[in-house]
């Protein structure tokens, strides 16, 4: 597979398009094996629609925040200049601002959306991997990939099917506990495609946590 495509000022990477089509798998996953009932679970779909939105658009287009006298000069040029990781440390502030203006707007439920959020992203970041892995040839045997694949979603089911929302603080940190632990042995701490820097990992941990508390306290739910 190509590693990108060129579209007049626009470059299509190859990774992105792996992207689109993992969170698109991660929201079929939701569909299947979420639990709660059709009313809230559309209530969840949009909310979890209008994150994504506002993740995407900040990453792609924060870059004009962090290149802005590019802009100035030639603000074509700004869209075929790559985004990073500091585009993706806004975008996730910005998300989380807005996930906490959700949940007081429409009075919802911190830990059901941290739970829906979790049933989208986490099967889409394991389907990326593998994805990244057979498609962009990382040098890992395929017998392998399809391997850690199949255990991989074995786990997410039994953690979906046995955890519940009242407990999911401890499924997300444990999640961002196992991508800390493997930042001692991986070249690169990534996610979806994204190298970021360790404390992040921790930033992440502190706004589960942040929500966990507000929603105990029942600032952000009445």
């Amino acid at each position: 597979m190509p590693s990108a495509w060129v579209l007049g000022p626009l470059i299509i990477k190859s990774s992105w398009i792996i992207t689109i089509i993992s969170i698109i798998a991660g929201g079929l996953f939701y569909r299947s094996y979420s639990r709660f009932s059709q009313d809230k679970k559309k209530r969840m779909e949009e909310s979890l629609f209008s994150l994504l939105l506002t993740f995407i658009f900040t990453y792609f287009f924060g870059k004009i925040v962090f290149h802005f006298s590019l802009f100035l000069q030639d603000p074509p040029a700004i869209l075929a200049y790559p985004s990073g990781k500091n585009e993706f440390y806004l975008a996730a502030v910005l998300t989380f601002a807005h996930a906490l203006f959700l949940l007081r707007k429409k009075q919802m439920d911190g830990r059901e959306l941290l739970f829906s959020g979790m049933m989208v992203f986490l099967p889409a970041l394991l389907l990326k991997s593998f994805l990244d892995a057979m498609l962009l040839q990382n040098g890992m045997e395929l017998p392998i990939i399809v391997k850690l694949f199949v255990l991989s979603v074995f786990v997410l089911l039994f953690a979906f099917q046995t955890v519940g929302k009242s407990h999911v603080i401890y499924l997300w940190l444990a999640w961002l506990l196992s991508e800390w632990l493997l930042s001692f042995i991986a070249p690169f701490l990534m996610l979806f495609g994204v190298m970021v820097a360790t404390w992040f990992i921790f930033a992440l941990m502190a706004a589960g946590l942040i929500l966990e508390i507000l929603t105990r306290r029942k600032v952000v739910i009445t």
